[in-house]
């Protein structure tokens, strides 16, 4: 499961550095508790995350807020779309 959080994103903190999320493990993104980073790629982060009212584990793909122009939200949720349809 791809979560789309851009929202979200935008109003956790971030790394200064890398310009990207930096969530820890058991740190809350909305109802997910982040269990661990699985890749960082040139558009985003996703990470293992637990969902408490699912009783199961899914998959959160972040977009930093830097990252967050018209035209990389687009290519992200066209991605997210073809994601899910696998």
């Amino acid at each position: 499961m791809i979560l789309f959080r851009l929202k979200l994103a935008a109003q956790h903190p971030r790394s200064e550095h890398r310009g990207v999320m930096a969530l820890s493990p058991g740190e809350k993104l909305g109802p997910y508790e982040c269990l661990a980073l699985l890749g960082r790629g040139g558009m985003s982060e996703v990470y293992r995350a637990r969902d408490p009212r699912l009783n199961r584990e899914v998959a959160i793909k972040v977009l930093p807020q830097r990252k967050s122009t018209p035209s990389a939200i687009a290519r992200f949720t066209h991605e997210i779309r073809a994601q899910a349809l696998l």
